[in-house]
């Protein structure tokens, strides 16, 4: 199993394969690279970056009318992240539509032997951003 942690909106309570639906990020595994950060867009998942690191990240999918906007942040300064209280934007989906779409954190209970970032969930907060309702976040 490559991919341990999927986090965003997905259509239903408990996609099948959360990797192939809805607005979100996905950790998956890079072997040697420790993770790889996708976020899905459309019908597929872009790599935002690899050699994710192990440290607290930040993760906030922003809805929009259609499709979502991805930051990202972690507790320290780390390769591909903002430092916390920066956001870095990681993506934009203009694409999906699904019309109901349920918060959500997957996670896989095995992963691929040797993967270095283990994906613990510390807290979930689910709520409106008034900042976020200007042009590129609505």
């Amino acid at each position: 199993m490559d991919e341990n942690l999927a986090v965003g909106w997905f259509p239903s309570e408990a996609p099948l394969n959360p990797v192939e639906e809805g607005c979100g990020f996905v950790v998956h595994a890079a072997e040697g690279e420790n993770g790889e950060l996708w976020a899905r867009v459309g019908k597929q998942c872009l790599s935002a970056f690899r050699r994710l690191k192990n440290v607290h990240v930040y993760y906030v999918v922003a809805l929009r009318e259609q499709g979502a906007i991805y930051y990202a942040a972690a507790d320290q300064k780390a390769h591909g992240l903002a430092a916390f209280p920066m956001m870095r934007p990681i993506a934009i989906d203009p694409f999906n539509k699904d019309e109901k779409l349920f918060a959500g954190v997957h996670q896989s209970a095995l992963g691929q032997i040797g993967f270095r970032v283990d994906t613990r969930v510390q807290a979930v907060q689910v709520g409106r951003i008034p900042e976020f309702s200007t042009l590129f976040g609505t």
